[in-house]
């Protein structure tokens, strides 16, 4: 993780003497600072560093870095304090209140992930609720990154979003098509059912795909809804990511592995409600992702009488 670290200057009025310093007497002020001629010259010196920071959505394109400026002196004048923006105060929801942010996800670092991107060493880090100020416990907040590669930096719910943005120059973007157009229809306790059993996949300049994803973009329910796998692919693993509602297939494989390995995830959900819930499929090949091709599913309860 690389830190930033700025170093703040802050002016307060705690006396002390500065000794002699140079004056314009024919203006009565003191050259470099802001001094009162009538006494000795007073200002006292506070160190800060900007020991951490979080990110917030305060109304723009990007989140706002709320910071913690640490005092770097004993000084009861100098006390630490967060800022955004302009905005700053000594206790943190103070601050995201006159910054109007919204303190209902106050994102802190996770970790970061090194990715061979456009044949290039980029990275991105992920960020999870939890910094300070936040009301709440952050349960409904939406994932986050921050992609730096040599195709640009951004910030996304995912790497697959910023590839979106940001393709690598040159690469044929792969397809997935053929999901039928029909709803899918899951009935309770009658076990999962695959997503798509004719979806398919194809990449015009690439033999090997890097990933594929199927993600519950609308009506997810966490921990009632899940997407699993109901064959056993060739060289392609699965993961569950049940915060975001993302199923994750990963590997060095072809676009026809891929294929199959799509045809085999089914959804499942220990749901009391029906309803509909809308699916999105992507695969990429490490320079592009595909354009998401979506089924929707229909969940059907059987109410006791």
């Amino acid at each position: 993780m690389r830190a930033l670290w700025l170093l703040g200057l802050m002016a307060c009025t705690d006396k002390m003497d500065t000794g002699e310093t140079d004056v314009d007497t024919g203006t009565d002020t003191e050259m470099g600072t802001d001094a009162d001629t009538d006494t000795d010259s007073e200002l006292q010196i506070c160190d800060y560093w900007n020991g951490n920071d979080w990110a917030v959505w305060c109304g723009g394109d990007d989140p706002a870095r709320l910071v913690l400026n640490t005092s770097q002196s004993s000084d009861p004048e100098c006390p630490d304090y967060y800022s955004v923006g302009a905005a700053s105060g000594g206790e943190p929801a103070t601050v995201l209140e006159l910054a109007t942010c919204d303190d209902s996800c106050v994102y802190q670092r996770s970790q970061a992930v090194m990715v061979l991107y456009c044949d290039t060493r980029g990275e991105y880090i992920t960020y999870v609720p939890g910094g300070p100020g936040q009301d709440g416990d952050g349960a409904e907040c939406p994932s986050l990154i921050q992609a730096m590669t040599v195709a640009g930096t951004g910030w996304y719910e995912t790497f697959g979003d910023y590839q979106l943005d940001f393709p690598c120059p040159g690469n044929a973007v792969p397809v997935v098509d053929n999901v039928e157009d029909s709803q899918l229809v899951w009935v309770a306790d009658e076990g999962p059912v695959v997503i798509s059993e004719t979806v398919t996949v194809e990449d015009a300049d690439d033999d090997v795909l890097f990933s594929a994803s199927v993600r519950i973009v609308s009506g997810f329910e966490p921990g009632l809804d899940q997407l699993l796998l109901t064959t056993r692919p060739v060289d392609i693993g699965g993961t569950w990511d049940s915060r975001s509602g993302t199923f994750s297939l990963s590997g060095d494989a072809s676009p026809a592995a891929y294929q199959q390995a799509l045809r085999g995830v089914g959804f499942n959900s220990t749901s009391e409600a029906s309803g509909l819930k809308t699916l999105e499929i992507t695969v990429n090949d490490g320079g592009s992702i595909s354009e998401p091709v979506s089924r929707t599913v229909r969940v059907f309860v059987v109410e006791e009488q």
